[in-house]
């Protein structure tokens, strides 16, 4: 899935970014900035700690990095298709950031 939204980006965005993939995700998100972050419940528990349905996801859009956390890869694949859709509507690569 994150090779989707990859892919996504560069052709339907023309944005080219990187993928990488981290160990231990809880550390990675104390630092992580600028950039799009797919997690899943049983990696980041606290995160994800009220989805309970196969395909449910939690998206968090902070200023400087958007949290894609899924209750399994299913989830976690919505909520980057939503991601997806979001963009599609405003037809360029922003979200919405609300304090």
């Amino acid at each position: 899935m994150a090779r989707d939204l990859q892919d996504y980006l560069l052709v339907s965005m023309g944005v080219s970014v990187i993928l990488v993939k981290v160990e231990d995700i809880k550390s990675y998100l104390r630092i992580a900035e600028n950039t799009i972050v797919l997690t899943e419940k049983n990696e980041v528990p606290e995160l994800g700690k009220k989805l309970n349905v196969c395909r449910s996801y939690r998206l968090i859009v902070e200023k400087n990095r958007i949290i894609i956390c899924g209750n399994n890869a299913k989830g976690t694949g919505q909520g980057s298709y939503y991601l997806e859709d979001l963009m599609n509507l405003k037809e360029a690569p922003i979200w919405r950031f609300v304090m």
